[in-house]
């Protein structure tokens, strides 16, 4: 991931794990599911996956992640937050300090959960 100021000049990037043994490009780190920067903290959706998996049929399909990682402004590493379901798209509820997601893998697709920050 990287982070610029507002004129696109490079403040820093974000590595995920293991990411100089990524040599195929297969495993995802900060998926293009979605990064929202809200208050002060940075959060991303984290695959840490093959972005193209197979289904059932051999059939190729995108992956989701379950998975959020959030960092401070300054891009040191907070926590990581396991949902328990894979999602298509987050955002934050500043107001009532929650994380709505749209999960592809539950009955009821969307839901929420306290962000404890």
């Amino acid at each position: 991931m990287t982070v610029c100021d507002l004129n696109g000049n490079l403040k820093f990037n974000i590595l995920g794990p293991d990411w100089e043994k990524n040599k195929d490009n297969r495993k995802e780190y900060f998926s293009p599911t979605g990064v929202v920067v809200a208050k002060n903290y940075i959060i991303a959706a984290y695959l840490n996956e093959a972005g193209i998996i197979m289904d059932k049929q051999q059939r190729p399909r995108g992956n989701s992640p379950s998975k959020l990682m959030v960092f401070d402004i300054n891009g040191n590493y907070i926590q990581t937050i396991e949902t328990g379901h894979k999602f298509i798209r987050f955002c934050v509820d500043e107001e009532n300090n929650r994380i709505i997601a749209y999960f592809n893998d539950r009955l009821n697709p969307l839901g929420y959960f306290k962000l404890n920050l």
